[in-house]
């Protein structure tokens, strides 16, 4: 105690005026007490590593004295030392909790407990907001790269639920919510979403019915989007007015590949537009303008403006109105074009005259491989002209030309002949004599081909399975959408008796917006128009039974010439007359019989 003692100092005036006795306003530095570290501290506890590393310096009030203690009275040495030992202990506790830690990457217990990661959370608390029922495959699937959500029946709000997770999901690469009705509204949310998600790179809204709003907004988001390459839009009642948004995002954005705008309908001030997109794009390489109704000056816009762009390799423009004045810009298109590779006009109305224009276009071409110009009006010498182009240009590379459904005469064949001898992997497809490359169903009497969706349908009836049983044995993620080779391959698996012809067949009968993929209300669809033909098939057979039927009839009720009162050569020599005449003698020849028998029953 008195070595202690004689190392305090102790002011008189902080003595004499403290909280010992004197004045509380000025006991600010009432002590200065200087105590050496405690030895008995490091000889009684020992530090542990982890505490060491983290170690800490005790406070200044730690080894201060409290003013109200007397430090000369007997037993003060106890009492620091205990205040001492008490304060250890605190600090350990602080150590052990983290309590005493001052740090900015702190996160309360609370905060960790409620954040999601996943975004199910998120989902289910906004439809519980909206009041709807949330779809158990989303929640399934919001970490998958994929979703694929076709014919779930969204509508707009549905839209809403699942955009708001998706704003900050990482996992999701690919979104495809073909035919949910999302209409106007549910494409702004998707919209919006995709201004602020930069992992998606392919987005399938095709038949939604977005109409205007849904253009202006997914138009908005196109201009400034960098991460979406795959956009199918097709289906969703676009007008000519609704093509300027894409006209507008097109010149923008240099990110998009592959655009699908298809069965909607744009006509000539649209085709205009998308002239102006197409013009100033460079970086767009499939086009798929198909179903809509392009047409002279629309038609004529898009030429023109393929003649300009270096991007596009694949151009769908089938079941347009492009006619001769379309045929006409697009031959002059292919003499300056160097990039297109696949190009489809089938059934746009081009008649002989646009086939030569054509044609002209292909003596210059030699980048263009795959050419489908079927179902056109087209007759056998359109037909012979484009040929002849692709024997005269020695530099085409043209491999696949389809002219479905046009007849070809004995002069085309040979011409086909000689180009194969030094072509031998050209293929072309037409509609007449069974060519090459193109195999006619032969029908032998009244006997029809047996449809491979009849097969189909017939195993799935000798098995007693549902086509929805069918259909999720090839379904292996319950997406209720597979791809062509996963169907053909889960057909293979069954051993239905197709041939790979058939299977081809099968599929394209089912996939009916070419999409690549078999969903289960395409199917379905199949199906149902297997069941019109068979019961057409069946309502012509009983028809032509009926026919018969009534012509044994008829037979037994037939009047002989004597009834007529017809001789044979009166009969000859009545050939020359016309056949009102003809009628006419037949007519008083029954009328004579009939007078006869009224007489015989009245006798």
């Amino acid at each position: 105690m008195e070595g202690i003692a004689e190392e305090q100092t102790v002011s008189t005036t902080e003595a004499n005026d403290g909280p010992l006795g004197g004045d509380k306003e000025t006991n600010a530095e009432y002590i200065n007490t200087s105590v050496p570290d405690p030895p008995q501290l490091d000889n009684e506890r020992t530090v542990s590593p982890s505490r060491s590393a983290v170690s800490m310096p005790l406070s200044k009030s730690f080894y201060s004295r409290s003013p109200n203690r007397d430090l000369e009275s007997p037993g003060s040495q106890a009492i620091l030392d205990e205040d001492l030992v008490k304060a250890q202990k605190k600090l350990d506790i602080d150590i052990d909790s983290d309590s005493g830690w001052d740090t900015d990457l702190e996160v309360e217990d609370d905060i960790k407990d409620d954040f999601d990661s996943t975004g199910r959370t998120t989902y289910l608390d906004t439809c519980k907001q909206l009041g709807i029922v949330p779809v158990s495959y989303f929640l399934r699937h919001i970490q998958d790269p994929q979703i694929r959500m076709k014919h779930h029946g969204l509508g707009p709000l549905g839209a809403k639920a699942c955009a708001i997770p998706l704003v900050t999901n990482t996992s999701v690469l690919s979104l495809d919510f073909e035919d949910n009705c999302i209409e106007g509204d549910g494409g702004k949310f998707i919209a919006d979403m995709l201004k602020e998600n930069c992992y998606i790179s392919d987005l399938n809204l095709a038949m939604n019915k977005l109409g205007s709003t849904g253009a202006n907004a997914v138009g908005n988001m196109l201009e400034n989007n960098t991460t979406l390459k795959s956009v199918n839009l097709s289906g969703n009642g676009f007008g000519d007015k609704d093509a300027e948004p894409f006209m507008l995002a097109l010149k923008n954005n240099y990110r998009l590949k592959d655009l699908v705008l298809s069965h909607n309908q744009f006509s000539e001030v649209g085709g205009e537009f998308i002239g102006e997109a197409i013009a100033s794009n460079d970086t767009i390489e499939r086009l798929d303008l198909s179903w809509n109704h392009l047409r002279l000056k629309g038609a004529i816009a898009i030429c023109k403006a393929m003649s300009e762009n270096n991007s596009i390799r694949c151009l769908d423009l089938s079941w347009n109105g492009f006619g001769n004045e379309g045929a006409l810009a697009m031959g002059q298109a292919l003499k300056f074009n160097k990039q297109l590779v696949d190009l489809d006009l089938t059934n746009n109305r081009i008649t002989n005259e646009g086939a030569l224009a054509i044609s002209k276009g292909l003596e210059q071409n030699d980048t263009l491989k795959v050419l489908r110009i079927g179902k056109n009006p087209i007759t056998a010498a359109g037909a012979l002209a484009i040929l002849m182009a692709i024997k005269n240009n020695l530099q085409s590379v043209l491999g696949d030309v389809r002219l479905t459904d046009i007849l070809i005469t004995k002069e085309f064949e040979d011409l086909l002949k000689e180009i194969l001898e030094e072509r031998p992997n050209l293929k072309v497809e037409h509609g007449g004599r069974g060519g090459y490359g193109y195999k006619r169903r032969e029908v032998e009497g009244n006997r029809h081909p047996i449809d491979p969706m009849a097969h189909l349908l017939d195993y799935i009836q000798k098995n007693n399975l549902r086509l929805l049983d069918l259909f999720q044995r090839f379904d292996k993620d319950k997406s209720l959408s597979v791809s062509r080779a996963e169907f053909k391959q889960g057909i293979q698996s069954t051993g239905i008796p197709l041939s790979n012809e058939q299977l081809e067949e099968l599929l394209n009968q089912l996939d009916k917006d070419k999409d690549g993929e078999i969903d289960y209300g395409e199917l379905v669809l199949g199906n149902r128009e297997q069941i019109k033909k068979d019961r057409e098939r069946q309502i012509n057979t009983i028809n032509q039974i009926k026919d018969l039927q009534q012509k044994e009839a008829n037979k037994k009720k037939l009047l002989t010439m004597d009834d007529l009162n017809i001789k044979k050569e009166d009969l000859s020599d009545a050939a020359w007359v016309d056949r009102d005449h003809r009628e006419n003698m037949i007519d008083e020849g029954l009328e004579a019989v009939r007078s006869q028998n009224k007489v015989e029953v009245m006798s």
